[in-house]
């Protein structure tokens, strides 16, 4: 175990200040941001709020303070006198107009220090005495020598700006308005980071040219005195110069503090920090050596350089700007080397003869190692993608990636997950360019990611878009996503993953739900008057009794502090705040390390509480003057230790009223995984929280990773993603166990007989060899390799768990054929005969199945001559939802210890269906609603949803599934290419939006239409309608369920009476029956009528022969009055109306007991038993009701014969087991849509509960009204958990209505 601290880390930005001498350096703050945007008025800068208010005082924008005048709000310049204390703003012309400064800063010729520790005396003046980092300031806060205020003519900022730009001013104004999740989607050099757009490294850009002499010991002394325990320069070197004194050829290059040699655990290494511009912008020599192609970049933009140190003592550095010719030197050893070193010639080396990887041994939780690393689309990281560190935003962006604008507001979601007001995801793009026009209508498919961790809840949400419109701003695009889909029905943080098929690429939307639950803050009794420094307690309590603190997750809130002085403060959990036993407590002094008194002002405070998932609240107190006493609670100072411990530190970053900002196509970072708050500073990283379960791991670290890592750690400009990086370096066990190695991992070298040598090298004086030459001395490690490894990602989290023989042996040959449309023979083509003679094992799918071993009937040919390898599709399980035919498949191939196991992506195509459903008709409330559809979006139907304005989203079912009592079901008419949605569904008037899922295509086919009131005036009868003889009496209509009858008769005589001729000549004559506005279609037998929709047949019902009654289709009848309408030839339109009341739900039975799901013996095929209930007469009785049966949201087909089962795909029959006598006591059930994990299927039986298993686990539920989206991939996490909770127990619930069911669901999301 490495026992080793990391250096003094420097923010980030010190560091870009320290790498620009032009910089001034400004008072960044952590404090929140004042809502509101930047305005001009007359010739001066305004700051308005929401309401179009001047703010007056004290603001934040964009971490820096600005100050606002009491008298007419306008931005103020210069020096700034409040109570006593002095402060500076900037007076330079600009975007940096107004900011106040902090730290040393020269301004008319003299140098001050401002306090510049983020606190309540951040920016004022230091006065009389001697600064913290060890220098004398006079009472003027001037910087003294022997007494003397040092004086330089002409250097730094003027007190007084000679003209504030407006015109033309570069001032950044908020785009969207603050409060908003948004901003640029541009990647940059941040990407497309979570949160609320505020870019993270170096706030510093380039400043004006009239600033570009101030000279180097001013930006030292004002960016780094406070990080550094450097001490300013010598004294002669802040002396005026005279005139003429400097040379023209020399200037400040680098930033010598950072420009130095380095000693690191894997080596030496010349560090370069240039002021300005990159690598290749210079040629730089060492010992007259010019070394210049082997430096290799520390950052992203090269800013930041290293060279790998060849001899052991080099002398001096040369840098030569080649644009100018400006040269700098340094001196680099302080010349211990021997006297015979001098003769030693400086090679450049080969910038990349150095170890591809280092492989060490140490211990993670669980947590890290097998819990799979999901990258901003959902899909998992395994390798690093660059060796390089983001230090520094950059203005330029990547031309290459979809840049959009973006603005989206939270939703609020009522308890079932529902928009409040019918509300949902609504999303503006700005897009400014035919490209970002083209990447949005391409817009096929987006999926939810868990906020945390990237982990895919939803992967394809439905959704609709507007085709973009031209504003003010160019065009925008609108992108609209109903909440209360699966898995988003609970509040918190989300994140949207877009998909585009126009660049195959995907962008990241951060989005919020927030609860409809209204919390209420007031201060305790026993804090009702306090006083300055004491603490304030507040109550926090629902509307319904909700409790505060057991409601949310402290992780993700964000507490600000307003004072009397109009300063705002982002407060910290457990320092600043804490919560409980339903208490929320603000402390008076924070426990971090500055001690800052949070109540130490006298008069109005404003405290706002925001979590995410819910509104923010607010509450206003007052403190008054006086001495604080703070009593103690023992009971709750264990809790805040406890929680101190355990606390992660993470904060949510896009937590806010709404969300603006910038998203991007190119591949963002993930948060890290790591739950431990390691101690960095004694070298302690393996602390993990209380409870936390550790094990070993292979690591595998990017050596030229590894090696940037220690070099920002040596000159003390860590970021957080080299920190974590250094973190998993620090805490592995390299006794015994530590091996170099190179693509293919042939040979392996212990990493410290390798650092030896080079020591050994150093100590000796000269050169030191390098890894080529080094491996031609040294013998291999005698070691093979391990099984599985993770790499350390450039942000410093754990990749996925891989197998380390995908990156063992020779590189595999490239394959042509990876991509044929469906239907096609699947066959890889390459030239490598030798690499095919050698595979011995094909994968597909993730699939531990090798498929080289089937042989009855072959998977696999593989020809060694033709240079082919022929996959049959049983090879594929392409009746598997997760892997549909149509999309990405993986084949592995692994060719023994020569060659690297590869995964080669095979994409399958079909034409995609892009002609939306069009309305036939009219749409009008209470009539069904018909839709036409294209020939191949009918054979491939999978289901579809309705969505009423902007409301709930809600899957329709089909009449075997839904039953047609609600008349609220579809119909897919087959031989007309159209869907039919029945009336039932259309009770009001308004939008509704379709949407239909198709089988192996993302997205769906949506069509928005306009449901019209009746019309109040009812139609003329026609004439012909009104002639003829008048046609009998109806005597009785009755709703007929007996046995296996699912009919409604309308009958023409009285119970047990003979019919008349006149009604049989009547009947005889009928053509044409309507019920509902929907005409019935004569069936040829009375028995179709009670399984086929829309019909009727003529029949007797007391024998005899003669027609007397029509048997009706009840699929057109609803709960209400409903008409009638029978035509015959030759008499008059007969019109009869009948009210029918609700189905009560005592009218279902219970299933029998015993129901469980099990997998024949042969494969292949399920079936749903009882156990050992299975020959009861109950059971019979219910198989004989069974009516429809659905997997995994997929809709079986019912056949007649239970042996076709296993040769028809998403089928089932009833049958019989066990020998019960020819009576059917099962269901067997195809297992094309099986997938063997938390499978999911329901059975339904006319007049009993629905029946809701799982498999493999035992659980069954009854309930009459599914929730189950039929097309959706994903299920409720709700639901899932409450079948695991349940797992080997055989029950069957209580049948429950949908909106009790979705209530419970919810309830059990919010426990979580």
């Amino acid at each position: 175990m490495v026992k080793r601290g990391f250096r003094t880390l420097a923010v980030v930005a010190a560091m870009s200040m320290m790498l620009n001498p032009s910089m001034t350096v400004f008072a960044e703050t952590n404090r929140v941001g004042t809502e509101g945007v930047w305005k001009v008025e007359g010739n001066k800068w305004i700051f308005t709020d929401g309401q179009a208010q001047k703010v007056k005082g004290w603001v934040v924008y964009k971490k820096n303070w600005y100050y606002l005048s009491p008298e007419d709000g306008s931005l103020k310049t210069g020096w700034l006198t409040l109570n006593g204390k002095s402060y500076f703003l900037s007076t330079e012309s600009g975007q940096f107009t107004g900011r106040l400064l902090s730290g040393w800063q020269w301004i008319d010729g003299y140098c001050y220090y401002f306090i510049a520790e983020d606190n309540a005396r951040c920016g004022e003046l230091f006065t009389g005495g001697t600064t913290p980092d060890g220098y004398t300031v006079d009472s003027a806060g001037r910087w003294t020598k022997d007494g003397v205020a040092v004086y330089e003519n002409g250097k730094g900022l003027s007190s007084s700006e000679n003209a504030q730009q407006v015109a033309g001013a570069d001032r950044p104004i908020p785009s969207g308005g603050t409060g908003s999740f948004g901003g640029r989607s541009g990647s940059g050099l941040g990407g497309s980071s979570r949160g609320s757009g505020q870019s993270s490294g170096s706030s510093g850009t380039q400043q004006n040219a009239s600033q570009g002499k101030q000279k180097e010991d001013s930006a030292n002394n004002g960016g780094s005195a406070k990080e550094d325990d450097t001490k300013k320069e010598d004294a002669k070197q802040e002396e005026p110069k005279k005139e003429g004194q400097e040379d023209s050829k020399t200037a400040s290059l680098v930033a010598t503090a950072q420009t130095k040699l380095v000693h690191t655990e894997l080596g030496n290494f010349l560090s370069l920090a240039f002021l300005e511009g990159t690598k290749e912008d210079y040629t730089v020599t060492v010992d007259g050596t010019d070394i210049s192609s082997a430096l290799t970049n520390v950052d992203d933009s090269g800013q930041i350089a290293k060279w790998r140190a060849t001899v052991a003592h080099p002398k001096k550095l040369v840098i030569s700007r080649t644009s100018d010719g400006k040269k700098q030197e340094i001196e680099l050893e302080e010349g211990k080397a021997q006297a015979e070193e001098s003769k030693v010639e400086v090679v450049p080396g080969d910038p990349q003869d150095h170890p591809k990887y280092l492989l060490a041994q140490g211990t993670a939780t669980v947590f890290d190692r097998l819990l799979p690393n999901n990258g901003k689309d959902g899909k998992e990281r395994f390798t690093p993608k660059k060796s390089t560190f983001t230090l520094f935003e950059k203005k330029t962006e990547d031309p290459d990636a979809i840049q959009a604008d973006f603005y989206v507001k939270p939703v609020v979601i009522d308890a079932e997950g529902n928009g409040v007001g019918g509300k949902g995801i609504k999303a503006e793009f700005s897009l400014g360019t035919d490209k970002e026009k083209d990447w949005f209508n391409g817009i096929d498919q987006i999926s939810l990611l868990r906020y945390e961790d990237n982990t895919v809840l939803n992967r394809n949400l439905i959704f609709k878009k507007t085709d973009p419109v031209s504003g003010k701003h160019g065009f925008v695009g609108t992108l609209q996503v109903p909440v209360g889909q699966d898995n988003m029905r609970s509040r918190g943080l989300y994140i949207l993953a877009i998909h585009s098929k126009k660049t195959e690429e995907v962008i990241t939307l951060p989005i919020e739900l927030q609860s409809n639950t209204r919390f209420q803050v007031d201060i305790a009794q026993e804090t009702m008057a306090p006083k300055t420094g004491e603490r304030v307690k507040f109550r926090i309590n629902g509307e319904n009794g909700e409790s505060f603190g057991n409601e949310i997750k402290v992780d993700d809130m964000q507490v600000t502090l307003e004072k009397p002085s109009g300063k705002k403060e982002k407060l910290s959990y457990i320092d600043d705040y804490f919560n409980f036993g339903g208490n929320f407590i603000l402390y008076g002094t924070s426990s971090n390390k500055e001690k800052t008194v949070n109540t130490d002002e006298a008069g109005m405070y404003t405290i706002k509480i925001k979590y995410s998932g819910y509104p923010t609240l607010s509450k206003q107190f007052i403190v008054y003057k006086g001495e604080g006493q703070n009593a103690e609670d023992k009971q709750e100072d264990a809790a805040r230790s406890s929680a101190r411990a355990a606390h992660s530190g993470k904060k949510a970053d896009a937590v806010s009223a709404a969300t603006s900002g910038k998203t991007s196509t190119h591949a963002g970072k993930k948060e890290s995984g790591k739950k431990g708050k390691e101690s960095v500073y004694d070298g302690v990283s393996s602390a993990t929280a209380t409870g936390t379960v550790n094990t070993r791991v292979n690591v595998v670290f990017d050596y030229d990773l590894l090696e940037n890592a220690l070099v920002l750690n040596e000159i003390k400009a860590l970021n957080e993603d080299a920190r974590n990086v250094l973190v998993w370096y620090y805490g592995m066990n390299f006794d015994r166990f530590g091996y170099l190695f190179n693509e293919g991992a042939k040979n392996y070298y212990s990493v410290e007989k390798y650092m030896n040598a080079l020591k050994d090298d150093e100590t000796k004086g000269g050169k030191i060899r390098s890894y080529s030459a080094y491996r031609k001395e040294a013998e291999a490690a005698y070691f093979n390799g391990v099984s599985e490894v993770q790499f350390v990602l450039e942000d410093g989290t754990l990749g996925s768990l891989s197998d380390f023989k995908k990156y063992k042996g020779e590189d595999t040959p490239s394959f042509s054929g990876t991509t044929i449309k469906k239907g096609e023979a699947i066959v890889l083509h390459t030239d490598n005969t030798d690499y095919l003679s050698k595979i011995q094992g094909v994968y597909t799918d993730g699939s531990s199945e090798n498929q080289m071993s089937y042989n009855y009937p072959k998977r696999v040919t593989i020809d060694s001559k033709k240079g082919t390898i022929t996959l049959h599709r049983y090879a594929f399980n392409f009746l598997n939802p997760a892997t549909p035919e149509v999309g990405k498949h993986t084949i592995t191939l692994d060719a023994g210890a020569d060659y690297k196991k590869v995964d080669i992506i095979l994409t399958i195509t079909q034409e995609e269906i892009t002609e939306k459903p069009t309305l036939v008709g009219e749409a009008a409330v209470g009539k069904d609603l018909t839709l036409s559809l294209p020939r191949n979006a009918i054979l491939r139907f999978a289901g579809v949803s309705l969505q009423k304005g902007d409301g709930e989203v809600k899957t329709l079912l089909d009449a075997s599934a839904g039953g047609t009592s609600g008349n609220d079901y579809y119909v897919l008419d087959k031989k007309n290419d159209q869907l039919i949605i029945k009336a039932g569904r259309f009770k009001k008037a308004g939008e509704y939006t379709v949407f239909v899922k198709v089988k192996e295509q993302s997205g769906t086919l949506n069509t928005t239409f306009k449901v019209e009131e009746k019309s109040a005036t009812p139609e003329e009868p026609k004439e012909e309608e009104e002639k003829g003889l008048e046609a009998p009496e109806v005597k009785y209509f009755e709703e007929d369920r007996k046995g296996y009858n699912n009919r409604n008769i309308l009958s023409f005589v009285p119970e047990k009476t003979y019919p008349k001729k006149d009604v049989t000549d009547y009947l005889e004559k009928v053509n044409k029956v309507v019920v509902n506005g929907v005409e019935y279609e004569k069936a040829s037998y009375y028995t179709v009528v009670n399984r086929t929709d829309a019909t009727y047949a003529l029949h007797n019902n007391n024998g005899g022969g003669n027609y007397s009654i029509i048997c009706l289709s009840p699929s057109a009848f609803e709960e209400g009055e409903n008409v009638i309408e029978v035509y015959a030839e030759g008499y008059k339109k007969l019109q009869y109306q009948v009210t029918l009341k609700g189905k009560e739900e005592a009218d279902t039975l219970a299933v029998p007991e015993g129901a469980e799901v099990k997998e024949a013996s042969y494969g292949g095929i399920y079936y749903v038993s009882f156990g050992r209930n299975r020959k009861s007469a109950e059971v019979t009785a219910y198989i004989a009701k069974v009516k429809s049966v659905s997997v995994n949201g997929t809709l079986y087909n019912r056949i007649n014969y239970s042996g076709n089962v296993y040769y028809t795909e998403d089928s089932f029959a009833t049958t019989d087991i066990d020998g019960n006598n020819g009576k059917q006591n099962a269901i067997s059930i195809s297992g094309s849509k099986m997938t063997g994990v938390k499978d999911k299927v329901i059975v339904q039986a006319e007049g009993y509960n629905d029946l809701v298993l799982s498999y493999p686990s035992t659980v069954s539920r009854a309930r009459r009204s599914l929730l189950e989206d039929l097309f959706l991939e994903e299920s409720s996490v709700s639901e899932e958990k409450s079948e695991e909770s349940t797992e080997g127990t055989e029950t069957t619930e209580s049948a429950v209505t949908m909106e009790s069911t979705e209530t419970t669901e919810n309830a059990e999301n919010t426990a979580e």
